[in-house]
């Protein structure tokens, strides 16, 4: 079962990123937040602006990536 989640995922993520590459604009939003466990965890989310062919409207679009820890929060 776990397997057949990270493929799914893993496709998503794909399509994704060929909306973005599509993209004339972009960003990404980056925030960090300890989980119940006191570990910091950052937070991965895109957005862009999508053209949807269908419609020909342009559409802004954002999409949570993943979470990823965080060792170290000191900014230097």
């Amino acid at each position: 079962q776990n397997e057949i989640i990270h493929i799914i995922s893993e496709a998503i993520k794909q399509k994704i990123l060929e909306m973005v590459k599509e993209s004339k604009y972009y960003s990404l939003i980056l925030d960090t937040t300890p989980d119940v466990s006191h570990t910091e965890q950052l937070t991965i989310i895109i957005r862009f602006v999508y053209h949807n062919k269908d419609t020909n409207i342009a559409e802004i679009r954002e999409h949570f990536l993943g979470y990823q820890t965080v060792m170290d929060t000191w900014g230097q």
